[in-house]
């Protein structure tokens, strides 16, 4: 059968190439003969005919006189291979074919040919162990326990299909074989070394080794090969970019009866090419090319810049042809569509799946919710009672279709179409019925305590009836929980966990580790180390740095420098560039790496990086050192949101702005307002947007509304794990949030948030140790806490440290505080810069340097310090005479 399959591959591949444009005479008459043999073949009853027809049906018939695709037939295959055997036909060809058909239509009639297979197996035929193999492991066979050794068998016969399937479970003794069978000019298995060197399977991953062995599969004939290096040639991966020598090997490939070369040109070529193979592959049964046709529609509507109404009428048009095919639609849909085109295509899209959802079609209301949940639209009610009950029906036969009701319904997209109890019955049936979704979601509702009382004990259960179902997210979930936990116990699980993610390469548990390291203290070198060689993308790369650059550390950010520019290394990338300019703007560095940072980002920023432009507003906005900028940054964010109106981001920024004044004129309000809307979307409540409101609630608890309390909204998001809400409650209880000072409370929380590495409250908890506020008074370990939070960049704790040093009286007193200011100065601290530029003054600690003061005091002015701004007044005059004094000295000097 595979000679058979080759050889009219071959005669296909032989025959003139070129665009081929529809009308093109050769395929007419290539159509014809093919249908000649098919139909002197079909009327044989010569067991040789009926092998020769099996083997073309398998490979698959030209679709039409003008459509060289082929779409093969197994069903018919399968029924003149039969005929073939039944004639009497006992060729390996024809046992091995009929009996991987019958194998892949659930084994019915395999046993009759087992005993035959066995028999070609004893004479050598490695496929028909294979074949064997394949059926043990099904458990059509007698014996499931001997697949494996029938694998080996038929490996060692040069089976290449089992020789690929013992390569792909691990088996290095399969290489060396399967090598020699490539070298002897199989394409199969040269494909099958292109996916072994690719995915770093048996050998260490190998780009440029895989690339080559798909080069030869793809000389050889092979037409997924030819798909894929196309494909490189396109992109220029790994190899020079070549789109006309990709497009020449794509439109061989189709002529030669590929869908997915179609498909490709149909996304590469020039538009008439593009239509006319899209066209041929939807003829040939592939439903992706006729949603391809009807994107290429709506993108040729959406290009017309003439009249508007005319354009709606096109857009119309276009998808006139799929109106009533719900499931069309619902692919339409879900195609990506830019920011500009979607206001454009729903006035006539949302109308047709309201329609189909209002018949109680599920896909179709299913994506429109989707299509209006992005828009940040509710549901209409009519829909979303149809869909509530399209839903229920079908939940008859589709357990998964309850899951479905239930999570709409969490998540508020059907109003009073289905109340919160029986969705939440309907999720603990689907939970019953096997689904793991459902599982997850009600480890999250204990988790989190959104609906049912949060219970650490149940969400446990739940996480790990999860992952016991396969769902990934869960056992990633549990072991987060579990690392918080109190037990020692628990977190030794979680540790092992990661450790063993680790092992397998996994960058999630990497950046879990060292998350979990830097609490403590800078992480270990080696630990790392092994998150560096651990990171493969760029993307690794962003989130292990932005992870370190999250302690404020010196240490930390000189450590997030260097990954970044590891990743930079390899090529730009613009969310490791922003980063990389934010994190030169942080730390001790106040000189030539700030100005670094912040020229890089400038410069990003100015040529279009979102990322850039978000991480310069982030900059300019953290300091009072950037006042005069502070503007300039709302600036920023302002342009950010008026291309994405929904970047969460930048709004949080924005409305951080309105609640500290920075940028704008000082607005609660509006600043509430925006973290209100940034809430209100998604099942459950951004971190980042709770804390800020709360911080806004618990700061202005007048302007507040009657029914928002900010310590709950804090003590919620501290059950969920965030350290960063200990820390405001903690802050929040020295503020009397929620009535009188309580230090005692606030002590607790704290010291909780201390221990876990929250860098605000390690100075407010060593701030409490030194003055024995809420909590016995202990310097020592106050201090320590002071220095472990000025380290990571804490400025009151550097003040802190700053006065406690200056209680001393000799010079070496004086340098520690000096030091210390220094440090503050250069982390953007207005009144630390003021200080050190009176130091630098009076030589109080530091040589005496007008200079360096003059430098000082100007940061502090800048910065709004008016102590200083006065001080450099009276610095001027002094200044002005010094010049005098040395030019008229020096007019002395010339004189003489």
């Amino acid at each position: 059968m595979i000679r058979a399959c080759l050889f009219i591959l071959s005669l296909i591949l032989a025959l003139p190439h070129g665009v081929a444009i529809a009308g093109d005479a050769a395929l007419a008459e290539r159509y014809a003969a093919e249908r000649q043999t098919v139909e002197r073949l079909s009327a044989s009853n010569a067991a040789a005919d009926r092998r020769q027809l099996g083997a073309m049906l398998l490979a698959g018939l030209m679709t039409g006189p003008d459509n060289p695709l082929r779409r093969p037939d197994r069903e018919a295959a399968k029924a003149a291979y039969g005929a073939a055997f039944a004639r009497g036909d006992r060729t390996a060809e024809t046992a091995v074919a009929l009996a991987r058909l019958r194998l892949a239509a659930s084994g019915p009639g395999f046993r009759e040919l087992e005993g035959l297979l066995r028999r070609l197996m004893f004479q050598g035929n490695g496929e028909a162990a294979h074949v064997l193999a394949l059926a043990a492991g099904q458990g059509a066979g007698h014996d499931p326990g001997e697949a494996r050794q029938l694998l080996e068998s038929a490996a060692v016969m040069g089976s290449v299909g089992a020789l690929t399937d013992l390569a792909e479970s691990g088996e290095k003794a399969a290489l060396p074989p399967l090598r020699a069978r490539a070298e002897a000019g199989s394409p199969r298995a040269m494909l099958a070394l292109a996916n072994i060197h690719r995915e770093g399977r048996l050998v260490p991953a190998d780009p440029i080794a895989a690339l080559d062995w798909l080069h030869r599969a793809a000389e050889a004939g092979s037409l997924p090969a030819m798909v894929r290096y196309a494909g490189h040639l396109q992109r220029g991966e790994n190899v020079a970019t070549d789109p006309a020598r990709a497009l020449d090997m794509l439109r061989k490939a189709a002529d030669a009866g590929s869908v997915d070369a179609a498909l490709a040109l149909g996304r590469t070529a020039q538009t008439d090419e593009k239509r006319l193979w899209l066209a041929r592959a939807a003829e040939a049964g592939n439903s992706r090319a006729g949603l391809e046709l009807h994107t290429l529609d709506l993108a040729a509507a959406l290009a017309f810049r003439g009249d508007t109404a005319e354009r709606q009428a096109r857009i119309g048009r276009a998808l006139e042809p799929i109106a009533a095919d719900p499931e069309a639609l619902t692919k339409l849909a879900g195609r990506a569509l830019d920011r500009e085109a979607a206001p454009q295509v729903a006035p006539v899209l949302l109308p047709l799946l309201r329609d189909a959802a209002l018949t109680g079609n599920v896909s179709a209301g299913l994506a429109l919710d989707a299509w209006l949940r992005a828009a940040r639209q509710v549901l209409p009610a009519d829909v979303a009672g149809a869909l509530a009950d399209a839903l229920r029906r079908a939940e008859a036969t589709d357990p998964r279709a309850g899951l479905a009701l239930a999570a709409l319904s969490l998540d508020g997209r059907l109003g009073e179409a289905v109340g919160t109890g029986e969705a939440v019955e309907r999720l603990f049936a689907a939970a019953d019925n096997g689904i793991g979704e459902a599982m997850l979601r009600i480890a999250r509702m204990y988790a989190h305590g959104s609906l049912p009382n949060r219970s650490p004990l149940f969400a446990r259960r739940w996480y790990e009836t999860a992952a016991a179902a396969g769902v990934d997210a869960a056992s990633w979930e549990l072991a987060a929980l579990r690392m918080r936990d109190s037990d020692p116990a628990g977190r030794a699980a979680a540790e092992r966990f990661y450790l063993k993610k680790l092992d397998e390469g996994d960058m999630r548990a990497a950046l879990a580790l060292v998350a979990r390291a830097l609490k403590s203290g800078p992480a270990e070198p080696r630990l790392l180390a092994r998150a560096r060689e651990t990171a493969k993308r760029p993307a690794d790369f962003v989130a292990l740095a932005r992870t370190l650059a999250a302690t404020g550390r010196d240490g930390d950010l000189a450590e997030a420098r260097r990954v970044l520019a590891q990743a930079l290394a390899a090529g730009p990338d613009p969310e490791a560039q922003a980063l990389y300019g934010l994190v030169l703007t942080r730390g001790d560095t106040a000189g030539p790496e700030r100005r670094e940072g912040l020229a890089l980002l400038e410069r990003e920023a100015a040529a279009g990086s979102r990322p850039a432009r978000l991480a310069l507003a982030s900059a300019l906005l953290s300091s009072g050192t950037f006042a005069a900028r502070h503007a300039e940054a709302v600036g920023l964010l302002d342009a950010i949101l008026a291309d994405e109106p929904h970047d969460v981001p930048a709004r949080l920024l924005l409305a951080r702005a309105y609640f500290n004044g920075r940028g704008v004129t000082r607005d609660t309000a509006r600043g509430a307002e925006i973290v209100a809307a940034v809430r209100a979307e998604g099942a459950y409540d951004r971190p980042g947007a709770t804390l800020l409101e709360a911080e806004w609630l618990a700061a202005a608890p007048t302007q507040a509304d009657a029914g928002a309390d900010p310590a709950a909204m804090l003590e919620a998001q501290a059950d969920r794990g965030s350290v960063q809400a200990r820390t405001a409650l903690g802050l929040g209880y020295l503020a009397g949030l929620g009535g009188p000072l309580d230090p005692d409370r606030a002590a607790v929380h704290l010291s909780e948030a201390a221990a876990n590495g929250d860098r605000d409250a390690m100075a407010a908890f060593g701030h409490l140790l030194v003055n024995g506020h809420g909590i016995r008074t202990s310097r020592a370990e106050g201090q320590k806490w002071l220095t472990r939070a000025a380290d990571a960049g804490n400025l009151a704790a550097v003040d802190d440290l700053s006065r406690a040093a200056g209680s001393g009286t000799d010079k070496a007193v004086g340098a520690r505080v000096a030091a210390w200011l220094r440090r503050a100065a250069e982390r953007g601290h207005a009144d630390a810069a003021f200080q050190i530029g009176t130091a630098y003054l009076k030589g109080a600690g530091v040589g005496q340097n007008d200079t360096e003061a003059a430098r000082w005091l100007e940061q502090a002015a800048g910065a709004g310090n008016q102590r200083a701004a006065r001080m450099l007044k009276t610095l001027a005059p002094a200044a002005d005479e010094q010049q005098q004094a040395s030019k008229a000295a020096a007019a002395s000097g010339g004189s003489r």
